[in-house]
């Protein structure tokens, strides 16, 4: 075509992209490519290697997060049977039975049992699963891990609408985009020679064939992948939930030591560090391991320091354990040791403990109980500390005070006491009352320290004092003044002691006192109350306590009082019915005490329940004659088991023991109370009672003893009150019996030819404590010498069976006279539940003794043992020479005895020689001086003194220590 021709020929070509469709346009139609590309290979990368022989999973739950998440495709393959446990790996697995959700399980294998079971848990879990995983159960391995490409699946199985509708939305849209992109702008094609092809008119736009490709593609990749890797229930753990390390597909190497990542940092004592301990559980390589152990501290060398933390052992997280709040009380240089199960020990850097400032007192030395006005036995001793007890070096004054003072004053050497390298030492501290008291210390800035209690007492326990004898009374009345006693020192000053005080009749005679409380207590005074005597007579008490000296009342009379009631002094015996009472009724009139009545009163007797039964006698009622009334004649017409009263005006009637009127000869014995169930050794809860019975069944006179035994007796032994038991009135009632074992048991019940009978079955279980015994009583031994045997006791049940010892248990004289029991041990706690053993006991005073053992409520008595007296060592006046004119023989001779350290006499043949302490020229002369002792005792006669004057005598022998006697004058 010609250039001049004025036209053009030529064909117009495609406008640039940003000419027709704008940079807008352009940049959603490469972002829609992009997305189509993306999915494109996920879903080549989630179907393609399934032909390989790769399984897939698309994952419904978040246990495996942060590595794999909800929508991920995991493909595994299948595991060999001989392949080795895949620790640290991820695998898939049926969920076990139990299970929240069913369906297969994809966690990593964090560890191994010792049974070769697996532990398994999920990264994003707390805790490992529940149940073990056996290897024969692991399904696949995971190899590879395709994210997101399975939401859409996921949604769909889940019914998630919103998230899937979107996604559908925002595809079509991406595919939508990228074909209108491609029908605008389609691909040029290359001129043949030189001449182009004129443009349709009227035609849409063209899709290319590659983008239509694609989306199929998209299509197809995603359907295959719903079939191929179908959403499975990939589940939390069905356990608790911690967090599990675990962001990779292996793990570090199974854990094999501990290291410190975190020193303590050094502090004050008491004080908590500033940097705390972390504890790593490591591999071999030193890497942490995932774990959740527990780890303790321990202070390497304690040297009487004690660490302390928030807590401790404390459980590691993500293989290490972080400590907090730790503390060491004492000042020094410190390494901490921790431990973890089977794992080596790691040891700390080294730290110091410094003593801090300080903060508070503390009593070193607690000021001990005393008399008053009296310096305390231990003087008190305060320490200034700092927060964790260390003494810290200060001169600050500390100030004692009274916490209670109660009108009482405290006085020492020096108060305030200025402290001395942090402790200050009082002396001279004493208080001017008594009473229990706590002492307070102060000073500037510290916080307080208060004492233990101090007793501060009147002066020890010496002697009883009668302050009220009793009066008069008659027989069996209680006295109209009662006594009172009083415990006093040596001075006489009141001392308020808790100390039992028992009254006794100086003489009984035969006589009995009886009181509502004897021994009874007080605080230093003991007032007795309801103390009367029976028996008409003249009297005096004695009143004692311990190694007091006692006291003795003023002389009382006991006279025979008025007539107050009737009492048989003697009960007819047993007979046949309609004959004579062998031994005929007597009935005393007596008073309150018993004392029998000078009275001519009438009495009548009669059958306490008749039963249809009649009594005679030749005279009823019958007068009394001196105040006993004696019958004759007497007799019963009817058989059966009778007791008699007797009456006579106001007096209180009296009733005769039970006796028996029988019927015939006894032919057999029946249980009329079967015995009831019980503990070991406890008396059953019903008695049982034997009767004796004629041929028909009637109750008969028996007088041969019935006996009980066990049927059948396993080892087991019966015991009662009395057994056999004679019949009374034809029925041998028994009391007390028990069985010691436990089981099911029958009675038989025999009695000379009298027909057996066996009771009902009854059941004995095993009961509480209910008694001590000595396994080991202390031998004979010398005075204040340590028993050959060493007491122990042990508890039982009634049954004698061993219960368990708890608590403790003290032992104590069971009649002291005098005596002073001491042991290393008293009271003793129990040894392993086995019973108390108390060493180290001995007797000061010789006799013959038995212990008594209580624990609780429970009581028991040894045998008895023999304590024989020492080494002699001393001299002692029992009797002194009591004087009279000048050469005249005393009427009363010095008798000297020869005593151990204890105050024993010792059975010693040594000779005594008496002189006079200070002659002033007198001569003492005696039939024999020396004199031999006899058994112990020196007694001396014809003893007198040639000239006036007042003399004590000193008795001497070898080595023994001398004895002087009391004073005594001689007349002129």
């Amino acid at each position: 075509m010609s250039l001049d021709s004025g036209s053009t020929d030529s064909t117009v070509g495609r406008q640039p992209r940003a000419v027709r469709g704008g940079w807008g346009f352009l940049t959603i139609a490469t972002l829609s490519r992009a997305y189509l590309v993306l999915m494109l290979a996920l879903g080549a990368c989630a179907t393609l290697p399934m032909l390989t022989g790769l399984t897939g999973s698309i994952v419904q739950s978040g246990s495996m997060e942060p590595l794999i998440s909800t929508g991920d495709v995991v493909l595994s393959e299948p595991m060999e049977a001989d392949t080795p446990p895949p620790l640290g790996r991820v695998v898939s697995f049926p969920a076990p039975a139990g299970s929240a959700t069913a369906g297969t399980m994809l966690h990593r294998v964090v560890g191994a049992n010792e049974d070769g079971s697996l532990i398994t848990a999920g990264d994003a879990n707390q805790s490992v699963d529940s149940s073990p995983l056996d290897r024969g159960d692991i399904i696949s391995q995971a190899q590879l891990l395709i994210p997101w490409i399975g939401l859409p699946a996921f949604w769909l199985t889940t019914t998630a609408i919103t998230p899937l509708v979107l996604w559908l939305i925002l595809t079509a849209a991406a595919v939508i985009v990228v074909a209108l992109d491609g029908a605008a702008n389609p691909r040029p094609r290359r001129p043949r020679g030189r001449h182009f092809r004129p443009s349709r008119q009227g035609r849409g736009p063209r899709v290319a064939p590659a983008e239509l490709a694609a989306v199929g593609v998209v299509a197809t990749l995603i359907a295959v992948t719903l079939v191929a890797a179908p959403p499975t229930e990939v589940t939390a753990a069905f356990s608790a939930s911690t967090t599990m390390a675990g962001s990779s597909w292996e793990t570090a190497g199974p854990a094999t030591q501990l290291a410190f990542t975190t020193a303590p940092s050094g502090s004050t004592g008491g004080v908590a560090w500033a940097r705390q301990p972390v504890v790593a559980i490591q591999n071999a390589e030193g890497e942490t391991a995932s774990s959740t152990a527990s780890v303790a501290l321990t202070l390497t060398n304690p040297a009487g320091a004690t660490l302390a933390c928030a807590a401790n052992p404390v459980a590691a997280v993500s293989g290490r354990a972080s400590f907090a709040g730790c503390r060491i009380d004492r000042a020094g240089t410190y390494t901490l040791t921790a431990r973890s199960g089977a794992l080596p020990a790691a040891l700390s850097a080294t730290f110091t403990i410094t003593t801090g400032p300080a903060s508070k007192l503390v009593f070193t030395a607690q000021p001990g109980s005393t008399s008053v006005d009296t310096a305390f036995a231990v003087q008190p001793i305060l320490a200034i500390q700092d927060a964790g007890g260390n003494t810290v070096s200060s001169t600050a004054a500390v100030t004692l005070g009274l916490t209670s003072a109660a009108g009482a004053g405290l006085t020492c050497t020096a108060n305030p006491r200025a402290a001395v390298a942090g402790t200050a030492t009082f002396a001279g501290c004493k208080i001017t009352k008594p009473g229990n008291y706590s002492l307070t210390a102060t000073s500037a800035g510290l916080t307080a320290a208060v004492s233990g209690s101090v007793a501060i007492s009147a002066g020890p326990a010496a002697r009883l004092v009668f302050t009220t004898s009793p009066s008069g009374s008659t027989g069996g009345r209680a006295f109209g003044t009662q006594p009172v006693v009083a415990v006093r020192d040596a001075g006489g000053n009141a001392v308020a002691t808790t100390m039992p005080v028992t009254l006794a009749i100086t003489t009984a005679a035969g006589a009995t006192l009886a009181c509502s409380a004897n021994p009874a207590t007080g605080t230093g005074t003991v007032a007795f109350v309801g103390c009367s005597i029976g028996r008409a007579g003249t009297y005096t008490l004695t009143a004692s306590s311990g190694t007091l000296t006692a006291a003795v009342s003023a002389s009382f009379t006991i006279a025979v009082g008025p007539a107050t009631k009737l009492g048989f002094t003697s009960a007819p015996s047993t007979t046949r019915y309609n004959t004579t009472f062998d031994t005929q009724p007597a009935v005393a009139i007596q008073d309150a005490g018993g004392n029998t009545v000078a009275s001519t009163a009438a009495v009548t007797l009669k059958l306490t329940t008749a039963a249809g039964a009649t009594l005679y006698c030749t005279a009823n009622p019958k007068a009394a004659a001196s105040g006993v009334a004696t019958y004759s004649g007497c007799r019963i017409d009817k058989a059966g088991s009778y007791t008699l009263t007797a009456t006579s005006g106001v007096l209180t009637p009296a009733v005769s023991g039970s006796y028996t009127v029988t019927p015939g000869p006894a032919a057999k014995l029946a249980f009329s109370v079967n015995p009831g169930g019980s503990t070991g050794g406890v008396a059953f809860s019903g008695q049982p009672t034997v009767v004796v019975q004629d041929a028909g069944g009637n109750i008969a006179t028996g007088t041969t003893p019935v006996t009980l035994s066990l049927t059948t007796a396993n080892g087991a032994t019966l015991t009662c009150t009395t057994n056999p038991v004679s019949p009374l009135s034809g029925a041998a009632a028994f009391a007390g019996c028990a069985v010691d074992r436990a089981g099911s048991y029958t009675l038989r019940a025999v009695s000379g030819n009298l027909t057996a009978a066996t009771s009902a079955s009854f059941t004995i279980a095993t009961g509480p404590a209910a008694r001590l015994v000595f396994v080991s009583s202390p031998g004979s031994t010398t005075s204040a010498t340590t028993f050959g045997n060493t007491p122990t006791v042990t508890v039982q049940d009634a049954g004698g069976n061993a219960v368990t010892a708890t608590g403790q248990a003290t032992l104590a004289l069971t009649n002291a006279a005098g005596a002073t029991l001491a042991c290393a041990t008293n009271p003793a706690p129990s040894y392993v539940g086995w019973g108390f053993i108390f060493s180290g006991c001995s007797i000061d005073k010789a006799g013959t003794y038995t212990l008594t053992a209580t624990a609780g409520t429970l009581t028991t008595v040894s045998p008895a043992f023999t304590v024989t007296p020492g080494a002699a060592s001393k001299l002692v006046f029992v009797a002194a020479g009591s004087g009279g004119s000048v050469n005249q023989v005393w009427g009363t001779q010095p008798s000297v005895a020869i005593q151990d350290a204890s105050g024993n006499v010792v059975a010693s043949s040594a000779s005594v020689t008496v002189r006079l302490t200070t002659p002033a020229g007198a001569t003492l002369t005696c039939t024999s001086n020396p004199r031999a002792a006899v058994s112990g005792v020196a007694t001396f006669a014809g003893c007198r003194v040639n000239r006036a004057g007042s003399y004590t005598l000193t008795a001497t022998s070898g080595t023994l220590a001398a004895g002087v006697s009391p004073g005594f004058t001689i007349a002129p």
